[in-house]
């Protein structure tokens, strides 16, 4: 019954003393972080094969050199596995205070006493991390030491851990990038050189958003990595390698004195060709200078390509009748081959759209019948027909009766004498006198 109770005894207080000791562990949570990360740098300097195969979290070999069964992971059948029991509630397990020379029934071995007021105890900066336990950043790179072990993971002796030129400090708390990695963003660049060369942002591929790597445009575009729209012509520098084919380090690519931007979002014209519509004049000129649409070939629709009417003919690109006479520019060089700057090619007083419209006469020989009258004279003067040479049908030419003769072209018998002029001048007799006409007297 004695040993019952005693039995019981123990058992309460086995019991009482994992509460007690469970209660000390949650109030030192931090310590154990410590305890844990010390103990394993310790077994990692040590070289220590890390297999486990109880399951216990202590390692086999560590095991075997204490004379521990590596089978089993609760060597004192309390049930309390091996990897946690902590016999003096220090919040150290007993493995770890046995690897790192301290003793696991004493809770005040090691010390926590913390001088400098880092989180880490005097013990593990001296013992284990070599760290200044007067100094909360030993390294001064702006990381306290227990931030850089707990959180961090970074070497508290080392100012840049990852040795990318950027403090482990400035890495966590004013760039936001990994201390660990030379290259947060994996792009390519490292971050010291992102953040003190290149002024990109560490922790994004594409710092100015532009759909261009940091990398790609520093090494192989040449564009500003920090700029949207390096050349500044309104278009994303992304946008012009994949979209347009421009060059996004020149504003105007295809020098055709319109910005890729304006070509894109203004006029619609290619910005990658000086000529989108092939007329023979450049977007710009057409743009700035001529008025005229650098999407159309013929901005006029006279049948004369833009180019064709300022460089050979002079003739408005704008207005499809330059000289005004009522036909198109292109119908008076290519089919009538009268002169588009003149409503009256030939002079010869008839407009050239009458010529061809009401009188039928030539646009482009004043006498157009050869009756050496011009066919305005016959039409506007001398009422006779441009189109035949002998109005009247006399037998003289309407040039030779108003010229030589001084007879009426449009009357065959200028005299009313009863003979035609044309008999007259053959007979010798006068046609201008009718008393000499045969038949009369």
């Amino acid at each position: 019954m004695a040993d019952e109770t005693m039995a019981g005894s123990q058992n309460a207080g086995g019991q009482l003393n994992r509460a007690a000791r469970r209660q000390r562990a949650r109030r030192s949570g931090r310590r154990v972080a410590v305890g844990v990360l010390a103990a394993a740098a310790v077994i990692s300097l040590s070289a220590c094969d890390m297999t486990d195969l109880d399951g216990d979290s202590v390692p086999d070999q560590f095991e075997a050199s204490i004379g521990w069964n590596t089978s089993s992971n609760d060597q004192d059948s309390n049930g309390i596995n091996d990897g946690v029991q902590d016999a003096d509630g220090d919040t150290l397990a007993d493995w770890i205070e046995l690897a790192i020379g301290t003793d696991p029934d004493d809770a005040g071995d090691p010390p926590t006493t913390d001088s400098d007021g880092d989180g880490v105890s005097d013990f593990w900066e001296t013992k284990l991390l070599g760290t200044n336990p007067n100094a909360a950043d030993s390294d001064g790179d702006g990381l306290s030491d227990a931030a850089e072990v707990l959180n961090a993971q970074t070497n508290p002796l080392v100012a840049d851990t990852d040795g990318d030129g950027l403090s482990d400090g400035s890495e966590v708390n004013i760039h936001l990038c990994d201390p660990l990695s030379t290259d947060t963003d994996g792009d390519g660049l490292s971050d010291g050189d992102e953040v003190l060369i290149h002024l990109t942002n560490p922790d994004s591929t594409d710092s100015d958003g532009d759909n261009l790597s940091d990398f790609d445009e520093i090494n192989t575009f040449l564009t500003n990595p920090t700029a949207w729209d390096t050349d500044a012509d309104g278009l994303g520098d992304g946008d012009e390698l994949n979209t347009y084919n421009t060059d996004p380090a020149v504003a105007d690519t295809d020098g055709d004195d319109l910005t890729d931007g304006e070509e894109v979002n203004t006029y619609n014209t290619d910005p990658a060709v000086a000529d989108t519509d092939g007329d023979g004049v450049s977007d710009g000129y057409e743009v700035l200078v001529s008025n005229t649409n650098p999407l159309s070939g013929d901005t006029d629709s006279d049948g004369l390509d833009d180019s064709s009417e300022m460089l050979v003919y002079n003739t408005n690109p704008t207005d499809w009748d330059s000289d005004g006479d009522g036909l198109s520019d292109g119908e008076e060089v290519n089919f009538y081959t009268t002169n588009p700057l003149s409503t009256d090619t030939d002079g010869d007083t008839l407009l050239d759209k009458d010529e061809l419209d009401l009188y039928y006469t030539s646009p482009t020989n004043a006498d157009t019948d050869g009756d050496t009258l011009a066919d305005g004279d016959e039409v506007g003067f001398y009422s006779t027909d441009p189109l035949s040479t002998d109005t009247d049908s006399d037998g003289l030419s309407d040039g030779d009766e108003v010229n030589v003769y001084y007879t009426s072209p449009t009357n065959a018998d200028t005299d009313g004498g009863g003979s035609n002029d044309g008999d007259e001048i053959s007979l010798g007799t006068d046609p201008l006198d009718y008393s000499d006409d045969i038949g009369v007297g």
